[in-house]
């Protein structure tokens, strides 16, 4: 089967001791800006869901780096890495910004506690 790469490809790093977290906190936070410039005040936002455990990276299948259950725990911590960046960004963002208004959805949470208990989520 072919691979896919699900994950967005942007300028190479700079020279500097910048992480692709920070880097990606950097794009959303421009991201958000921007739209706020153009009169966005209220934003649904959805963080990063268990990235570790999706069928390209399923260790069980030979993939990935290790890290249990069949999940590249390395992946994972960074999608909660980035997670905690983006809660503290929409807040700064939120304290700066006159009227912006968000809602965050934790899908890392969820997707944690399906993984965690598949039955009780309905799948087997």
């Amino acid at each position: 089967h072919p691979s896919c790469n699900y994950f967005l490809t942007f300028p190479p790093a700079p020279p500097d001791n910048t992480t692709e977290v920070q880097r990606l906190v950097e794009l959303y936070n421009a991201s958000v800006t921007s739209l706020y410039g153009m009169g966005a005040r209220r934003f649904a936002v959805v963080n990063v869901g268990l990235v570790g455990c999706g069928p390209t990276v399923d260790t069980r299948r030979g993939g990935g780096s290790g890290g249990g259950g069949g999940c590249d725990a390395r992946m994972n911590g960074l999608a909660a890495e980035f997670n905690a960046a983006l809660g503290a960004l929409l807040a700064g963002l939120r304290s700066e910004k006159r009227r912006l208004r968000y809602s965050l959805a934790d899908f890392y949470a969820f997707s944690n506690a399906t993984f965690a208990n598949p039955s009780a989520a309905g799948k087997s």
